[in-house]
């Protein structure tokens, strides 16, 4: 699993890349209820 850091439209966001599938960090949040931090850095740092 990989990382990345996406542009979709101006939003620039984040999420998990497996095989060719990619989870934003919104799309995990909203199906499991489970809150990602915001950035990328938090994310792997603060989190």
């Amino acid at each position: 699993m990989k990382i990345a850091r996406l542009l979709h439209g101006n939003i620039e966001t984040y999420g998990f890349v497996k095989g060719d599938k990619v989870s934003t960090k919104d799309e995990i949040t909203f199906l499991t209820g489970v809150p990602i931090p915001y950035n990328v850095k938090d994310f792997l740092f603060d989190g």
